[in-house]
């Protein structure tokens, strides 16, 4: 079946950013086992994110980022 062109255009765009995460820390995040990442310093973006493994010049997966405490 043909999509109607506005649910097309509705798409959302990719995300325009990575968050780089060693394993298995990007593992557990990816599983819902780990809803926190703690960092040294503020992410001021908002929105979504692609995941980046660390060291493997690969991305894992999308999340949203919501707040920063």
């Amino acid at each position: 079946m043909p999509r109607h062109p506005a649910a097309a255009a509705a798409a959302p765009a990719p995300p325009a950013q990575a968050l780089i995460v060693k394993s298995p820390w990007w593992e557990m995040i990816l599983s819902g086992a780990k809803t926190w990442e703690l960092r040294n310093s503020r992410v001021h973006k908002r929105g979504r994110f692609y995941l980046a493994a660390a060291g493997k010049n690969q991305l894992v997966g999308e999340f949203s980022l919501v707040a920063c405490l």
